[in-house]
């Protein structure tokens, strides 16, 4: 998977080329690998931190540390959380649904 995440190329700097990219083609990539997160359902907060800034860093090629790493980092994961919470919570219902045993996580 991270290898396929890794195959982008170019350098993604500005707040308008990240949301271009995002609306145009990583999109489905992005919440198809949100959605395997979510379906962990609860992972401690450093391995969760750690997932974002790898992903921002596989689609965007920035670093956390580059010269605007840190505004792209931020923004991204400020788009991210939520999509991945609303996407955990879903599957949490969806293993409420389906779980016929008596101990629900």
């Amino acid at each position: 998977l991270w290898t396929l995440v890794n195959s982008r190329h170019s350098v993604i700097s500005t707040s308008s080329q990240i949301m271009f990219c995002v609306f145009f083609g990583q999109k489905q990539t992005l919440l198809c690998i949100l959605d395997c997160v979510a379906h962990l359902l609860k992972i401690p907060e450093e391995v969760e931190n750690a997932f974002f800034e790898r992903t921002i860093k596989a689609f965007t090629w920035v670093s956390h540390d580059s010269e605007n790493g840190q505004l792209i980092c931020k923004t991204l994961k400020d788009v991210m959380i939520p999509v991945l919470h609303d996407l955990r919570t879903k599957a949490m219902e969806e293993l409420e649904l389906t779980c016929h045993c008596s101990h629900v996580p």
